[in-house]
């Protein structure tokens, strides 16, 4: 049992066979066949389900300016289907482990910085490639969690981008409170050298100052 062209190596198929493989995998299912030694006995056809919000995490994903790649070890046919209906126009097929670690490299090239997505053992290689790697926990396989940089604690897809516009918040917040502090001290360092400064402007230039650049990253825990 094996794709199609697998089986094609030992036997000669039939032409309504390769006919029904093709219209199964039109319809986004993976066909496999099941042959004898003389001839084909049958064909199984799987298929991934779909998540509900598959396309509107990709549509979020676009929003935020980020180019989605869609990979998978799965037949053109079917790949193709599938990111028609989620919305990606970017798609790699039949890819093997080491094949979707080639591919991460391939993209950074292209883009500079690349995240992946994954949750089985064949996307580890990829999640340990890539910039950032983020596993998707409650589904994905102990390797890939291991592997990844960010673990999901569902398999929630929203959360994607959520962390995405989260990290963006959080590097903003880093760069206006080094700014903020270092302005501020600087400041005062003038306000001393030409006398203008006293102990309890010194405090809230170092005390004061710390608690602020606290009390704004606190901010980013009630961000939605």
């Amino acid at each position: 049992m094996g794709s199609l062209d697998f089986i094609t190596e030992e036997h000669t198929v039939k032409e309504d066979v390769i006919r029904q493989v093709e219209e199964l995998q039109n319809s986004g299912k993976t066909a496999l066949v099941l042959s004898s030694n003389n001839s084909v006995e049958g064909i199984i056809a799987v298929t991934d389900e779909i998540k509900d919000d598959s396309a509107n995490a990709i549509n979020n994903i676009l929003s935020l300016g980020i180019t989605p790649v869609m990979m998978t070890g799965d037949n053109d046919l079917a790949a193709i289907y599938v990111a028609n209906k989620v919305g990606s126009k970017n798609v790699k097929s039949k890819l093997l482990p080491q094949d979707k670690s080639t591919e991460i490299e391939d993209l950074i090239k292209q883009f500079g910085i690349v995240a992946m997505v994954g949750d089985g053992i064949n996307d580890a290689p990829a999640l340990a490639r890539a910039d950032i790697g983020i596993a998707m926990g409650s589904a994905g396989s102990d390797i890939a969690i291991e592997t990844a940089d960010v673990c999901l604690m569902n398999d929630n897809l929203s959360l994607i981008s959520f962390f995405v516009r989260l990290s963006r918040k959080t590097d903003s917040t880093i760069k206006i409170n080094t700014i903020f502090a270092i302005v501020t001290k600087f400041i005062f360092i003038l306000l001393a050298v030409f006398g203008l400064s006293n102990l309890v402007m010194a405090i809230f230039a170092d005390v004061g100052v710390t608690i602020l650049v606290i009390l704004n990253s606190l901010r980013l825990t009630n961000y939605k």
